[in-house]
């Protein structure tokens, strides 16, 4: 059994469609008077960061209107301020024993409130624990000057801090714990007029040297870093919870054997004890008899 022919075997033995309804070909356009040819019709390597999906083709130039996905980028946001909002819960449940942490947490059901339960307060003499929280609410209020013309360099500019939805009853117990909120109405706003400069808030280069080295994004990359490398700060606590742990396990282990050897001795010494006392008793059980037997007789 042979296997069939493929398209081009056909073609160089002769063998070709007769009324072929069309053949595949390279897709070609014009971009700025230079024509450019690609063998796929979705091309990503002529606009800076834009794929153009090429089906049809135009009996006239195209105008392509290319603007930010600005939906996408709030998307994003959002998720930032999620995620940062569960890293604070977390850290709030492990350093403060107070019921009311797990109970103002309402998106957490009710097995994940009773676990946060058990874990309250686990930490609150940890105090890595609560300088680390401390350093990431300095770094999402702090101000961040990319360049000398920058008119966004706060996440409060841009609908997003501890009171965004500008309460008009102050903070909330739960606001100053450092839980971030968004107004997405500023938030929209921003996006459109100021999508650039909101990048740069969360990653810049500082020296132009072509490498971010400042923002939240990455200041926050970071510090949660140095908790979570190897040689971390938790790896750091953990190996010295598990040497306190194996030299207590020793110390228990050795009171073990102390304990052990002064039971024996203690119970030798019960036992000579107990020896001498029945010797005594015996020697006057012995004279007790022998005084009597001399009383009967002096009768």
């Amino acid at each position: 059994m042979t296997a069939p022919l493929c398209f081009d075997e056909k073609k160089s033995l002769g063998f070709e469609p007769k009324n072929a309804i069309s053949t595949a070909q390279d897709a070609k356009l014009k971009y700025e008077g230079i024509t450019i040819s690609r063998p796929t019709n979705d091309i990503d390597d002529i606009v800076p960061n834009v794929t153009l999906h090429v089906h049809e083709k135009t009996e006239k130039p195209a105008n392509i209107k290319i603007e930010p996905d600005t939906e996408s980028a709030k998307d994003a946001i959002i998720t930032f301020v999620g995620k940062y909002n569960q890293a604070i819960a977390e850290m709030n449940i492990l350093s403060i024993n107070k019921p009311e942490i797990v109970s103002e947490l309402d998106y957490l059901s009710s097995d994940e409130q009773d676990k946060a339960y058990e874990r309250l307060g686990m930490f609150q003499r940890e105090f890595t624990l609560t300088n680390g929280k401390s350093s990431l609410q300095q770094i999402v209020s702090s101000n961040y000057r990319f360049s000398d013309d920058a008119s966004v360099t706060m996440l409060s500019q841009i609908g997003v801090s501890t009171n965004a939805s500008g309460g008009a009853r102050g903070y909330s117990p739960s606001q100053m714990r450092g839980y971030l909120e968004v107004d997405e109405k500023k938030l929209d706003e921003s996006l459109k007029s100021n999508l650039n400069q909101i990048k740069n808030l969360f990653g810049y280069d500082s020296d132009g040297d072509l490498v971010i080295d400042d923002g939240i994004g990455y200041k926050i990359d970071r510090q949660l870093t140095s908790w979570v490398q190897s040689g971390g700060i938790i790896s750091s606590k953990t190996n010295s919870l598990e040497t306190q742990i194996k030299n207590s396990n020793s110390k228990i282990t050795r009171l073990q054997t102390q304990l052990d050897r002064k039971e024996a001795e203690l119970k030798r010494k019960y036992a000579n004890m107990e020896g001498t006392l029945n010797s005594l008793e015996s020697q006057q059980s012995t004279m007790q008899n022998f005084s009597n037997q001399n009383n009967g007789r002096n009768r």
